[in-house]
């Protein structure tokens, strides 16, 4: 019911930003609305994906050797309604893709209010659901990178477990030709953020959290399923379990120069003792760095590296909580704007470590990935997307299903992305 509660209150704000435009004569319904299609030729090798509950870092293994298939690797349409002479903009993101526990569902909906700017400060305010500002990649549409068809380990997590239902405030400033920006949010819905990380590791993927839908915890047995026996199978990203508020802050620094650099520092305040129909809470936090370099008017580097910890169960003496792990993951991808495309190369480095009990449940995980991508536009409407993508990680958890701790994975897309507006 909670998030059916969510879900109405976003879209009901939405619907008066719609319905205020309309009084107006403002605007044209069918242009409010925007989508992409994205259907992919893949071969893979590498073991069976995380999304059927396996330890496999990608989206599409199937614990096979090289196959290749054809798949729908998402379908989005976005409503972005309008109320000019109130600075307001809706956002409602819908979704489906074969990973998603729903056919269809919500991923983002909120309001956002920038008034025009009468000074060197301007502000914005925005609430509802949304993924807060960490990704340097997702910046097309539908929450989607524009570089590679793979977004990094750090941004394919906040994808799937930091979906939040907030507030969140923008100021932003010139002091001596340097632009200073603070960004600052209080949210809810975001307890159960770190779980996917700590039972499964770290993966590299495309799929989204959704408002109400889940993701399987891999089946580690019934020694692990015994030691967490009030722990659901699955874990519902957008879930609140013990009404406590979360927050974050960002700041943002763009001296004179090619470069811009931000820092987040990120709380969600979990109560890691409360548990609702086998949702825990956990205490997740953690910092992450950006950076962003035009090296020349045609090449682009981008860097993060998120550092953090989670925390989840009663105390348990004399090794503390019943889970609890450190994580920590940095990227860097450097693009070339070529006449004809967009080349791309991403080099990622990934770890989780495991501080107690690791006699039952070994949380270990580390590794690298390496991504190539060429993207080209075929047709005002449509792109093409070649990416290979190779992961080496060892996880030792994989030898409850049977499985050699260290894997190697590889992917390869072929995608056609037919975007609509």
């Amino acid at each position: 019911m909670a998030h059916i509660r969510i879900a109405g209150l976003a879209l009901a704000l939405s619907l008066s930003v719609a319905q205020a435009n309309e009084a107006d004569g403002l605007w044209t319904f069918l242009d409010d609305f925007s989508g992409r299609l994205d259907v992919r030729a893949i071969a893979i090798d590498g073991e069976r994906s995380w999304l059927k509950d396996s330890f496999g870092k990608t989206r599409f293994g199937n614990g096979e050797d090289l196959e290749g298939r054809f798949v729908l690797a998402n379908a989005a349409l976005v409503w972005q309604p309008q109320v000019m002479d109130w600075n307001l903009a809706g956002y409602v993101h819908a979704q489906a893709n074969p990973g998603q526990y729903n056919g269809v569902d919500l991923v983002e909906a909120f309001l956002k209010w920038k008034p025009v700017p009468e000074s060197d400060t301007r502000f914005s305010v925005r609430g509802g659901v949304f993924f807060p500002p960490i990704s340097l990649e997702h910046d097309g549409p539908a929450w989607t990178p524009t570089r590679t068809l793979t977004p990094s380990a750090i941004n394919a997590w906040v994808g799937e477990e930091v979906l939040v239902l907030g507030v969140e405030g923008t100021v932003r400033t010139l002091v001596d030709e340097h632009e200073l920006q603070l960004t600052g949010a209080v949210f809810q819905n975001n307890d159960t953020s770190g779980t996917l990380l700590t039972y499964r590791g770290w993966a590299m993927h495309d799929t989204l959290a959704t408002m109400f839908g889940d993701f399987a915890i891999p089946d580690r047995g019934p020694a692990w399923s015994g030691f967490y026996a009030t722990q659901a199978p699955s874990t519902e990203p957008a879930r609140e379990v013990d009404g406590r508020f979360g927050s974050y802050l960002r700041l943002d620094w763009t001296p004179p120069g090619p470069a811009t650099f931000n820092v987040l520092y990120y709380d969600n305040h979990g109560n890691p003792e409360v548990v609702e129909e086998g949702q825990y809470g956990w205490r997740t936090r953690f910092v992450n760095a950006g950076v962003a370099v035009d090296l020349d008017e045609d090449t682009e580097l981008l860097a993060q590296y998120m550092n953090g910890e989670t925390v989840m169960g009663h105390w348990m003496p004399p090794e503390g909580w019943m889970a609890d792990v450190g994580f920590a993951s940095a990227y860097v991808l450097v693009s070339h704007q070529f006449e004809c495309g967009l080349l791309a190369g991403r080099v990622d480095w990934f770890e989780v470590r495991d501080r107690n009990y690791e006699w039952i449940d070994d949380n270990n995980d580390d590794g690298w990935a390496g991504t190539i991508s060429w993207r080209t536009p075929v047709r005002e409407w449509a792109t093409v997307v070649a990416e290979a993508l190779y992961i080496d990680s060892d996880h030792p958890a994989r030898v409850d299903q049977g499985h050699e701790p260290s894997q190697q994975e590889l992917l390869l897309q072929l995608a056609l992305q037919i975007d609509f507006k």
